[in-house]
């Protein structure tokens, strides 16, 4: 499976560890693209059968995620979601 569509996350595949680096810029603040692809890199990972543990990494060496925006995260649902196995 080829995780290539993603604007904030580089993925690399290596013996069943999916490593995600957040790459956006300048500061990795945690916005409505970066969530929306976290949630969608989180989806894929999960039905990927070749993925047995992912590992969340930072492009940039000095913030993993720098800031959010907390207006957004106010506006979440709030909804439990249905628990899942791999």
């Amino acid at each position: 499976m080829a995780y290539d569509d993603y604007r904030c996350l580089r993925v690399r595949l290596d013996r069943g560890v999916a490593f995600v680096t957040i790459d956006h810029p300048p500061i990795n603040l945690l916005d409505l693209a970066l969530m929306r692809e976290l949630d969608a890199i989180g989806k894929e990972l999960e039905v990927d059968d070749a993925v047995r543990v992912v590992v969340f990494d930072s492009a940039d060496p000095d913030f993993f995620i720098a800031h959010a925006d907390v207006a957004l995260i106010e506006r979440l649902p709030t909804d439990v979601p249905k628990p899942t196995t791999l």
